[in-house]
């Protein structure tokens, strides 16, 4: 174990990608060097979690568990469509070894355009995007995320393919597309399982659950937004 400095931070190290995968201690998470000073730092510092700071994590701020990867998004952030949707990419090309989340700065400022980070976010990257209103609320988050993932059993990121309750943050992202609400929401996660179920969905499948109206315009909107993650891309 590494011996902590005065404000309660490990001093950093260089360490690889492949570094990850050592077992993190019980309560613990890795913190990207470049945030070490941010305000939510400093709140998981005075919650007692160990914060372990690193300096060659790449685009991910924190590491809850050796399978969590996580990103923080500001309020500049989230009003930069161009800077979070590289911000976003960056984290869904990791999935073949972490799970991706998301921490979204939703506020009077930025609400307006949380809507379409959500839709990209979660439709396009496969990412759970999880919207906190300040920096006590990221820390809380992050803490919660961190003791979730000591127990496999009720780690909801573990559970996201299982069938179990509907959680609360895929369910408002599925009510943001165009004609849906709480009825339809539930019943395509009941039949499709998860957002991307229901991205991935034949117009047939959908007609099944929300009528031929309804399908036509969710597989329309889900076409079309698969159409701009591209361009995007390129």
């Amino acid at each position: 174990m590494m011996n902590e400095d005065k404000r309660g931070l490990s001093p950093a190290r260089p360490i690889s990608s492949q570094a990850f995968g050592m077992k993190l201690p019980a309560g613990s998470m890795f913190v990207n060097e470049r945030i070490k000073q941010s305000e939510v730092v400093k709140k998981l510092q005075q919650s007692g979690v160990s914060v372990i700071v690193q300096d060659s994590m790449g685009s991910v701020d924190f590491f809850t568990s050796n399978t969590t990867a996580t990103v923080l998004v500001s309020e500049a952030e989230v009003m930069d469509r161009q800077h979070y949707q590289n911000k976003l990419m960056k984290l869904a090309q990791k999935q073949n070894k972490y799970r991706g989340v998301a921490l979204v700065e939703k506020t009077p400022l930025t609400e307006q355009y949380c809507g379409d980070l959500q839709k990209f976010g979660v439709i396009d990257c496969n990412l759970v995007v999880l919207p906190v209103r300040n920096a006590t609320e990221m820390a809380q988050q992050l803490m919660s995320m961190v003791h979730q993932d000591e127990q496999p059993a009720n780690n909801p990121y573990r559970r996201r393919h299982r069938v179990g309750p509907i959680d609360s943050n895929v369910l408002d992202t599925v009510q943001l597309f165009p004609g849906i609400g709480t009825v339809k929401a539930k019943a395509l996660l009941k039949r499709f399982k998860s957002v991307k179920g229901i991205c991935e969905a034949s117009l047939q499948d959908m007609e099944c659950v929300i009528g031929k109206s309804g399908a036509e315009q969710l597989k329309a909107f889900v076409t079309q937004q698969m159409g701009h993650c591209k361009a995007a891309a390129t």
